[in-house]
């Protein structure tokens, strides 16, 4: 999901921003243009499971920026059962990444499952926020098992086409 077209796929308290994004204008964010508040405990949930029982290899990729204070957390979760119970994936605390960082989380011990995803900030109400979770171009699929011939290099005469980036080129 790419956000182009809306939150329309996700539960969601998130909204989305145009102040950053990977692709096209838009991305979703816990607080979009403005920090966290105080005891915050948001979250964006995929609104229908996913099946994975016929994937050899899936995963889970994203884009994201976060800025989480102290003891906060941002936490990426998945469920089994349609959202009634939650298992840690990855828990961000005392995290800064304030440009766009490529995620990639194996779930392949979910292969047998239906599951749902859900990214949620938490704040530990000390007073303390700062400017939260954005999520970009979420994707589940096939991890790419291709690979290139060593050695390797790159003048990058051709473009980016070997490689995962949010950059551009210059002249």
């Amino acid at each position: 999901d790419d956000f182009e077209n809306g939150l329309g796929k996700w539960i969601t308290s998130w909204g989305l921003t145009e102040t950053g994004s990977v692709s096209a204008t838009h991305s979703a964010a816990d607080s979009p243009d403005a920090n966290y508040p105080a005891n915050a405990n948001t979250g964006m949930t995929l609104l229908h499971p996913i099946d994975l029982s016929s994937t050899v290899s899936p995963v889970l990729t994203f884009w994201q920026k976060i800025g989480v204070h102290g003891s906060d957390h941002g936490y990426l979760e998945i469920s089994e059962d349609g959202g009634f119970t939650w298992k840690t994936l990855q828990d961000l605390t005392q995290t800064w990444r304030s440009t766009w960082e490529y995620v990639q989380v194996d779930l392949s011990a979910y292969k047998t499952s239906q599951v749902k995803i859900r990214f949620r900030l938490r704040d530990n109400g000390d007073g303390y926020v700062t400017w939260g979770w954005d999520v970009d171009d979420v994707e589940i699929k096939e991890r790419d098992m291709a690979t290139m011939a060593f050695p390797f290099s790159d003048d990058f005469e051709n473009g980016l086409g070997k490689w995962i980036t949010s950059w551009g080129l210059t002249e």
